[in-house]
């Protein structure tokens, strides 16, 4: 092996370079820098050399009015101030004085006749005057930046992505009746004019419900990857659910400000649409939007659900700039309230695959994993009733480790069993897979 010392040692300083750019890019590397810089500073304020006369010592001003008239005094030192004096006398050092209003005429009598001059007024008081003017404003201004940064609530972020998910129809399997029902809004959403020549309106809000795991986040993902939208948000709905009152509302206007914004930068006029596009997706919206009665207030859940309502009411197709679609999932809509439930202009009830559902959901997840080629999906799918789509994908995935638990080249049919035993969570019989 040849060791190239300079292109080691131009790695290494590049690697260098960017931790110290990361390590400046941090809080903590700044506020490190100015640590250092305010030590080296104190540093250089107390060993940098002092002038002789500060080392001077205490003395009543008698000593410079008995000593002037001997000529024992070699120099004087007038601070800029008037209040200090500072006299060298021969053999005995520098001494100090404290002066009072009105004894420096008295002082500059008494120096006639010795070498005196005036100390320049130093930096540090120079720059006292405008500092103490300047530190209300400071403080202030310190003041404001922390009220604004408490306000700006850097804790909200929603997921955010250009062009949507990369997921298509193609991924989803096992609830083909939710793929027909949404696929209507993907049609419209790529080729609006032809619904629009025959007076059809596209559904504003769609409401995806049924038990959990059953596939209802897919499904918005594959919508929005599908119809290519020019912005695609989501987030739960239990991020709107706030302590202070006004905080979850001020969330929703800035989601759905941020929506439309994002939908008009990333906006193609290609795509033959006449406008921008967005889906939102609100996830677990039972957390937000519960029934509501006199017996059970919340100011703040109240008045966020108030303002997810009012920004739902706004979505004109033909005033709005930009095209809005509202797609909501939730495990409990007996729960929702009866206002949020009218918005919905489409409700798709999505359950559990059937044998058929299964053996698909099975294929499509069996893409990701080397498989052996004789495994009988119809008998794992008869074998797994009642497992959901997130199920059956975590069934493969335990099949997979298994495999390499047993330090196999392949998943066998055995494998993908012995998983489905353990999602199932009962030890089922070996006749349960009939093939």
């Amino acid at each position: 092996m040849i060791f190239d010392a300079e292109k080691d040692e131009d790695t290494w300083t590049h690697r260098m370079r960017k931790r110290l750019r990361r390590l400046w890019e941090s809080n903590v590397g700044k506020s490190g820098v100015a640590v250092v810089a305010a030590f080296l500073f104190t540093l250089y304020l107390r060993l940098r050399p002092k002038p002789a006369y500060l080392n001077s010592k205490d003395a009543p001003v008698s000593l410079l009015y008995q000593s002037a008239p001997k000529g024992v005094i070699e120099k004087a030192l007038l601070s800029s101030t008037g209040r200090i004096v500072y006299f060298l006398i021969k053999q005995k050092g520098w001494h100090r004085s404290n002066l009072t209003n009105g004894m420096q005429d008295n002082i500059l009598k008494a120096l006639s006749n010795t070498e005196l001059s005036t100390l320049p007024e130093s930096w540090i008081s120079r720059l006292a005057t405008p500092a103490l003017t300047a530190l209300p404003f400071v403080y202030l201004a310190m003041v404001y930046r922390m009220l604004n940064n408490s306000m700006r609530d850097k804790s909200f972020n929603p997921l955010k992505n250009k062009k949507s998910f990369k997921i298509t129809f193609n991924d989803v399997a096992g609830i083909d009746h939710v793929v027909q029902e949404v696929s209507e809004i993907v049609s419209y959403l790529k080729k609006p004019s032809h619904f629009e020549q025959l007076g059809a309106r596209l559904p504003g809000a769609i409401l995806l419900h049924g038990p959990p795991g059953s596939g209802k986040t897919l499904i918005a993902q594959a919508v929005a990857g599908e119809s290519g939208v020019d912005c695609f948000m989501a987030c739960s709905a239990s991020d709107f659910v706030e302590m202070y009152v006004g905080r979850g509302a001020a969330r929703v206007r800035k989601l759905f400000r941020d929506l439309r914004e994002k939908a008009k930068k990333h906006y193609g006029r290609w795509s033959g649409r006449r406008k921008p596009t967005a889906i939102l997706f609100l996830d677990e919206l039972d957390a937000l939007a519960k029934h509501r009665s006199q017996f059970n207030s919340n100011d703040e859940r109240e008045q966020t659900l108030n303002q997810l309502l009012t920004e739902m009411d706004g979505f004109d197709r033909d005033t709005n700039e930009v095209t809005v679609v509202v797609m909501a999932a939730t495990n409990r809509a007996d729960v929702l309230d009866p206002a949020i439930l009218r918005r919905f202009e489409r409700q798709v009830y999505v359950g559990y695959p059937d044998a058929m559902g299964r053996k698909a959901i099975l294929q499509i997840h069996a893409k990701k994993i080397r498989h052996d080629a004789d495994i009988d999906w119809n008998a794992l799918a008869n074998g797994t009733n009642g497992l959901s789509g997130a199920d059956l994908r975590n069934m493969v995935n335990e099949a997979a480790l298994l495999a390499i638990r047993e330090d196999s080249s392949t998943v066998s049919q055995s494998h993908l069993e012995h998983a489905a035993r353990r999602v199932l969570g009962t030890k089922l019989q070996q006749n349960t897979f009939t093939r």
